[in-house]
């Protein structure tokens, strides 16, 4: 079993608190589809880490995104939490 470490900062990290305000939902909420995503990249992303061959559509999926797929990803690009393909 794979697992990530989840730091106490990460409720007021400034990527966080960012994501949050560009998506305009409250941080408790983004924290949830932030790990929504990391869990299943843990599943089907290698070692690496890269998303290159994922879509869009199964990033939102995975994290349970119920918005604009591009939106999501776009904000999680501009705030760091997501390399720019």
């Amino acid at each position: 079993m794979a697992w990530i470490e989840s730091h106490q900062s990460l409720a007021k990290h400034h990527k966080t608190l960012r994501l949050a305000e560009l998506l305009g939902i409250d941080r408790i909420t983004i924290i949830g589809h932030l790990h929504l995503l990391w869990w299943a990249a843990l599943d089907s992303v290698g070692p690496e880490g890269s998303l290159r061959h994922v879509t869009p559509e199964t990033i939102g999926r995975w994290a349970e995104w119920p918005g604009d797929v591009g939106v999501f990803l776009t904000a999680l690009i501009t705030v760091g939490f997501v390399d720019k393909r």
